[in-house]
């Protein structure tokens, strides 16, 4: 269902591109994509997804998460190491 939710998510991608000026998510198919998108910002659980294991669909793939998300290290908050960071503590 086409919602904010979903403009949200476009306007982040934007602004993520715009900062490391290069394309964020570049899959080379369906699959391909949703897995960089997991690979991420981490795959979806009933805790960060309230319903998800009900959809239709959630038991059909199992997405493993090999690796932390990357979110963080593609956008630090608040380096120690005193490089760039795109984002306070808070995520602003």
């Amino acid at each position: 269902v086409y919602g904010p939710e979903v403009d949200m998510w476009s306007v982040g991608c934007i602004f993520g591109e715009l900062l490391t000026k290069s394309a964020m998510l570049q899959g080379r198919g369906e699959l391909d994509q949703i897995d960089k998108i997991f690979k991420l910002v981490g795959g979806p659980n009933d805790e960060s997804w309230p319903g998800f294991a009900s959809l239709p669909n959630a038991k059909t793939f199992r997405w493993r998460q090999k690796e932390p998300p990357r979110l963080r290290k593609v956008f630090p908050v608040n380096s120690p190491s005193g490089g760039q960071t795109f984002l306070d503590g808070n995520g602003f």
